[in-house]
C-alpha cells in the first residue's frame, strides 16, 4: 500500500518569518525536512503544500530544486490543499509533516506508518499524549478519513490544522497513539522551529553533530553528553 507523505510550509510565519529558509548547517530548513523525510522506507511519494501567495514561490523553487512535486492552495485553508494532494497522488494514507521540524526523525516516521497499518487505524500520531520530543511529529490519516474531514468541517481550527476533527470525534475515527520506548521518553525537549530561542538551540545541534543524516538516537548521545543543550530554548515549553 502507498503512502504519501505532504509537507506544509509557508514563509508568513507571524513569530519567526521564513523561519523555514533559515540555515542550519549547510542546508535551509525546509530541505533538510524534505530530504529527510524522502529517507524513510514507508513513504513512497513526498509532495510540499504550501499557499499560492507570491513570498512562497521561493518554496517551490526550493522543493523542486529536490524532485519535489508542490500543491499550492488558500494560506489558511491546510485541510484543502491536503485534499487537494490526495487527489492527484492518490494513497492509501498521509503522513502530516510541518516544515518547522528539521530534526524529524525517518525512522519514527516508519514506525509510525508501522503501527498505523498494522492496527487498521484512522490516525495514529505520536503526539497525543506527547512522549517524543517537540518536532519530531508525525500523523498518519487514512486518505478516507482526511476526506470525510474535508467533507465535514468548515471550523478555522479544523482547516487551519488538518487534524483536529479527526482526533476530536474517536466515536467516528479509530484513533492510535505511538509511545517512545521508556528510554527515549524526552517530551519537554524542543526540537522544532518556531522562535528566535529555538533557531539558536538548532544551530548548536546542528553544529555539534555535525552531520546531516543523524537520527533521534544519536540527538540523545548529543544531549548526554551536553546536558545544557536542551535548556536553550526550554522556556518555550507548552
Amino acid at each position: 500500500m502507498s503512502c504519501l507523505a505532504i509537507v506544509q510550509a509557508r514563509m508568513g510565519s507571524q513569530r519567526l518569518p521564513g523561519k523555514v529558509l533559515k540555515t542550519l548547517g549547510q542546508r535551509p530548513v525546509l530541505e533538510h525536512v524534505l530530504r529527510r523525510v524522502g529517507y524513510a522506507q514507508r513513504v513512497h511519494h513526498v509532495v510540499l503544500a504550501t499557499t499560492r501567495l507570491a513570498q512562497d514561490d521561493v518554496l517551490v523553487d526550493c522543493a523542486k530544486k529536490l524532485g519535489v512535486h508542490v500543491v499550492r492552495g488558500d494560506e489558511h485553508n491546510v485541510l484543502a490543499r491536503f485534499f487537494r494532494a490526495s487527489q492527484l497522488w492518490p494513497s492509501h494514507c498521509i503522513v502530516r509533516i510541518t516544515a518547522d521540524c528539521p530534526c524529524i526523525d525517518p525512522s519514527i516516521i516508519d514506525e509510525t506508518v508501522r503501527a498505523h497499518d498494522e492496527i487498521r487505524a484512522d490516525y495514529t500520531s505520536n503526539v497525543h499524549p506527547r512522549t517524543y520530543p517537540r518536532g519530531l511529529d508525525v500523523e498518519v490519516i487514512n486518505t478516507q478519513a482526511l476526506r470525510i474531514a474535508y467533507r465535514s468541517t468548515v471550523h478555522p481550527h479544523d482547516t487551519e490544522h488538518v487534524t483536529p476533527f479527526i482526533w476530536r470525534n474517536q466515536h467516528i475515527f479509530r484513533v492510535h497513539n505511538v509511545t517512545a520506548p521508556l528510554w527515549q521518553k524526552k517530551a519537554h525537549w524542543r526540537l522544532t522551529l518556531d522562535t528566535p530561542r529555538d533557531f539558536v538551540a538548532l544551530q548548536a545541534v546542528f553544529d555539534l553533530i555535525g552531520k546531516d543524516n543523524f537520527r533521534y538516537v544519536d540527538l540523545l548521545t548529543l544531549a548526554r553528553r551536553y546536558p545544557w543543550l536542551p535548556r536553550i530554548n526550554d522556556s518555550n515549553i507548552s
